[in-house]
């Protein structure tokens, strides 16, 4: 089934239900801005990268 046909364009309402994130540690600050936006429960992740320490990713 091509993607045209397994998305009608006319009915998108939820195309953004149940997503997900996926920050750095330097991205929180950005995402806390956006906050409100993000609908509660949306599991945001924080992945594990040499340059970052697990302080980092903790206070994230």
């Amino acid at each position: 089934m091509a993607m045209s046909q397994a998305i009608h364009l006319r009915d998108q309402s939820d195309v953004l239900d149940d997503f997900s994130v996926e920050v750095t540690t330097k991205d929180t600050t950005q995402l806390a801005a956006m906050s409100d936006a993000i609908p509660k429960g949306t599991i945001i992740s924080i992945p594990f990268l040499s340059t970052e320490s697990d302080a980092d990713r903790i206070r994230a």
